[in-house]
């Protein structure tokens, strides 16, 4: 390790607000950028907000972050994330479609209501660990695509990702590099009732439930590792990890051996534990 490199990186966006965090290579934080971030209730039990506000909210964190020191002492940026809420764009440029549906939102109601009737709920629950609701990214998916046209559109002519909010932050920082990246981490994936946690891959079975195919999803990578680079003046940060907000809790509370758990309190109140290596019924 180069002995310039003096810090890290984290990026935490939340549901209320975007931060960019700078810790020295100890773990001591050393400075915090916020920026609010707008929530929207377009009707009862619905909850929105908009993908460009979510970017430009890490942006202005991030650069705020990084105007009093060097680019290149940064070792790396990491990404923690509100979880389940997902958004689609075009890969191409950038340019989303529809409202970013937040983990709250309880549009999707009836599309899980069908599901049930329709007789998943116990394959889904092997499959994924979830049970079949509003909360997770697949419905919201499907609503997008049956109620939002460009989403439709832009889906049939196969221009169309969808994507938690770690993959929109982490294409829209690697496209400063030039080398947009489209990626999750399983954190996020087993998050989107899409996700088969014994194979830790995209489902076959469960992807025509909501509407997609693999083409219309980003890969899934470890969430250690190197995911891209976010460039500024001139020089590439890499990004080597993402990891959604309640599991990153876990571990930076160094839950890391089977039975422990955990209790994070923000928008809502978190408990995880950590289960070991057997998946838990």
């Amino acid at each position: 390790m180069e002995a310039s490199k003096s810090y890290v990186v984290a990026i935490d966006q939340g549901t209320t607000s975007s931060r960019a965090i700078l810790y020295d290579l100890t773990g001591k934080e050393l400075a915090v950028v916020s920026e609010e971030l707008t929530v929207k209730f377009p009707a009862e039990a619905w909850v929105e907000q908009d993908p460009e506000d979510i970017w430009q909210s890490v942006r202005r964190a991030l650069e705020t972050l990084l105007k009093d020191i060097e680019p290149t002492q940064v070792l790396s940026i990491g990404i923690s994330n509100q979880r389940e809420t997902v958004l689609a764009w075009d890969p191409a440029n950038g340019q989303a479609y529809g409202p970013a549906i937040g983990w709250q939102c309880r549009r999707s109601a009836s599309i899980c209501a069908q599901l049930k009737t329709e007789g998943w709920e116990q394959r889904v629950a092997e499959k994924t660990g979830l049970v079949i609701d509003a909360y997770f990214s697949g419905s919201k998916i499907r609503w997008l695509i049956e109620n939002v046209p460009e989403v439709a559109s832009k889906l049939a002519a196969g221009s169309l990702v969808f994507g938690t909010v770690d993959s929109w932050i982490l294409y829209n920082l690697t496209k400063s590099s030039g080398t947009p990246a489209l990626a999750t981490e399983p954190s996020n994936a087993c998050r989107t009732m899409l996700y088969n946690i014994h194979s830790k891959d995209w489902d076959d079975e469960l992807l025509p439930l909501f509407g997609v195919s693999r083409e219309n999803l980003v890969a899934i990578k470890p969430s250690c590792g190197f995911f891209g680079a976010y460039r500024t003046s001139g020089v590439d940060i890499p990004i080597t990890a993402m990891l959604g907000d309640q599991q990153s809790s876990l571990f930076g509370h160094g839950c890391v051996e089977k039975d422990t758990a955990k209790c994070t309190f923000g928008t809502g109140a978190f408990l995880l534990l950590h289960t070991g290596a057997t998946p838990l019924a």
